[in-house]
């Protein structure tokens, strides 16, 4: 009876397992020429700016002041390190922001971009290589780059 019990304790935790990856595990969904005010939208105009080279612009307009770009050498190490290495990735990599520059593969979202304040976007750049997880966070009612 006790092992019986433990069992089926057992095929339940499995079975709730396997349900929660089903529903974090979406299908691949491409964004084209995103509506203003959606994290699509702040993912495709952040990477069109760091794609061109425009770092400064992308800090400006795309990262979130309160923690990715909180002060002047945080700013220069994203400037140095992270942005280049994500621009070399753009570049290298059209998957990663295709179609004439106005699209993203999501292939998977950890949170509710309707009812959170800061999701995990996880961007397909290269085929049969791990999604690029970019974390997005509201600021002033806007989507902004959180982690790149």
């Amino acid at each position: 009876m006790k092992r019986t019990v433990q069992i089926s304790a057992a095929l339940l935790c499995v079975a709730l397992l396997c349900f929660s990856l089903g529903e974090a595990r979406a299908a691949n969904q491409t964004y084209t020429n995103a509506p203003a005010g959606t994290p699509w939208h702040a993912l495709i105009q952040g990477f069109r700016l760091i794609k061109a080279g425009d770092f400064q612009g992308w800090v400006n307009n795309w990262c979130h002041k309160g923690d990715l770009c909180r002060n002047s050498s945080s700013i220069r190490s994203l400037k140095k390190y992270n942005l280049p290495a994500m621009k070399r990735l753009l570049n290298y990599n059209p998957s990663c922001l295709s179609g004439n520059g106005d699209s993203i593969v999501v292939s998977r979202v950890d949170g509710d971009p309707l009812k959170d304040n800061q999701i995990r976007v996880f961007c397909e750049c290269r085929p049969n290589s791990m999604p690029r997880p970019i974390k997005l966070k509201k600021e002033n009612g806007h989507w902004r780059f959180n982690s790149i």
